[in-house]
């Protein structure tokens, strides 16, 4: 019992043997159930973005592929074309050679028909000498 001042004597409070709660853990009973709240939709945000991302590859994975098609087919375009420019170029280039060496060629005939028409006797001397050549080439020994 405490004591007063003037000699009297108080009776004491009773003290409960119960401890008191902390309110650490007045606060944790009170928000437990909006942290396991936040957990289960924190938990449901990342599945949701897992699904996201496994779409996203996906259709990132479908794109690459078309891309490549698509870039396939402008390869193979560029290159058709190409060809087709290199073939015409090298039939054009032929056809003028053609042209050229048909042109020489005739003009050499021309020149030794003519050589033929103003030296007859010359030109018969000479396939003569030639015959006479060959004939010595063949000519066993």
């Amino acid at each position: 019992m405490a004591r007063m001042q003037d000699g009297e004597t108080k009776p004491r409070r009773k003290v409960s043997k119960r401890r008191p709660k902390s309110a650490a853990k007045r606060m944790n009973e009170a928000v437990g159930g909006d942290i396991a709240a936040m957990r289960d939709e924190v938990a449901s945000m990342i599945a949701s973005l897992d699904e996201r991302i496994e779409r996203l590859n996906r259709l990132t994975k479908q794109g690459a592929t078309h891309a490549a098609q698509g870039a396939n087919d402008i390869v193979l375009d560029a290159l058709s074309s190409l060809t087709g420019r290199v073939t015409q170029t090298a039939e054009a280039g032929v056809a003028a050679a053609s042209d050229d060496v048909a042109k020489f060629g005739s003009q050499a005939i021309n020149r030794f028909v003519r050589e033929i028409d103003k030296r007859p006797l010359l030109t018969l001397a000479i396939a003569a000498g030639i015959g006479f050549i060959a004939g010595l080439a063949r000519r066993p020994e």
